[in-house]
């Protein structure tokens, strides 16, 4: 799947307003491996640390958004396997809807303790291993998260539903 991306200037103070407000206000495996669950799940989730500039061991990524470019840290911080609901919700725009992620006790754990190590760096959300948004930790994250995907109803229901293990 392709995300559309809107460029205009306005499009991207406001995507990544949202993106920063979406992962703010809610307050391990490695770089190629994963659980074996996770192939019971039609979507990967995975939430990584990111930067803005490279470093050793960091891998380049675009973010479906805006088009810019993070570097991805190798550690997965959650994955599907960390997901205990997942459920479309209305994004910022008309028509276009958003996922709220809930995180099990023990993915709740691990965000708290990536994302209090990591305030003021950028987090990044992926979906099938596309980084979807990387906002700016403003504070720890703990059970919840959303994804703004600024995604079409449709979009959003087959990444709610599929990040789900089956």
């Amino acid at each position: 799947m392709r995300w559309r991306i809107n460029r205009t200037p306005a499009a991207l103070l406001a995507a990544g307003a949202v993106s920063v407000l979406s992962v703010a206000v809610l307050g391990s495996k490695i770089w190629s491996g994963g659980s074996a669950t996770l192939h019971a799940a039609a979507v990967r989730f995975e939430m990584r640390l990111a930067d803005t500039a490279f470093s050793p061991g960091l891998r380049e990524a675009r973010i479906a958004l805006t088009g810019g470019v993070v570097y991805l840290h190798q550690e997965i911080i959650v994955t599907n396997d960390d997901i205990s609901d997942s459920q479309v919700i209305d994004g910022e725009r008309p028509s276009r809807f958003g996922v709220a992620v809930t995180l099990n006790a023990a993915g709740a754990e691990k965000m708290r303790r990536a994302t209090a190590r990591h305030v003021g760096e950028l987090i990044a959300m992926l979906i099938d291993g596309e980084v979807i948004t990387a906002p700016r930790l403003r504070s720890p994250i703990g059970a919840s998260a959303v994804l703004s995907c600024d995604c079409t109803k449709a979009e959003a229901e087959r990444i709610a539903n599929g990040m789900r293990i089956r």
